[in-house]
């Protein structure tokens, strides 16, 4: 099985549109990933099967928070490693194949964008089994019962604030 590396979004929205692609490209390369994104949106990660391993970023003043990120993954040899923030480290650890999602600004969708680097060449549709996560996200308790709809779509739904 091979490795890789998924450096995702700290915003809840983005990292579960970016789920399908994490889900494709395990099936295309027959990989375990390694997901690094913000506390947020960790939780959308915690308990997938083809995620062996989730680094929250912490963010820190001076973009420090990816000197430790990079302490946490140059050790290993990825062999494939997906980053959909275009972050500089990727080109200082080991890796086969890289993918860079690249900003194109506002002009296209989400999940237009994600299609360009999805290795199977599809519309990667958002995938999650059924879970409630509960967040504080800006002083507010938000509950989230994130579903999957037949295999389409993706409904986010009951958000409540307390």
């Amino acid at each position: 099985m091979k490795k890789l590396l998924f450096i995702g979004n700290t915003r809840l929205g983005d990292a579960i549109m970016s789920t399908g692609l994490l889900n494709d490209l395990c099936k295309y390369y027959d990989a375990k990933a390694t997901v690094v994104c913000g506390k947020v949106a960790a939780p959308v990660f915690d308990d997938c099967p083809i995620v062996d391993k989730v680094i929250k970023i912490k963010k820190k003043q001076y973009s420090l928070h990816w000197l430790d990120i990079w302490k946490e993954i140059r050790l290993t040899r990825w062999d494939i490693i997906c980053d959909l923030r275009n972050t500089p480290i990727i080109w200082l650890v080991r890796s086969k194949k890289r993918i860079v999602l690249r900003s194109s600004g506002d002009k296209e969708h989400r999940i237009v964008r994600l299609s360009k680097i999805n290795p199977i060449g599809k519309k990667p549709i958002p995938k999650m089994k059924q879970k409630v996560i509960s967040i504080i996200y800006q002083g507010h308790l938000l509950l989230l019962d994130l579903l999957q709809i037949g295999r389409q779509r993706c409904g986010l739904a009951n958000i409540l604030h307390y």
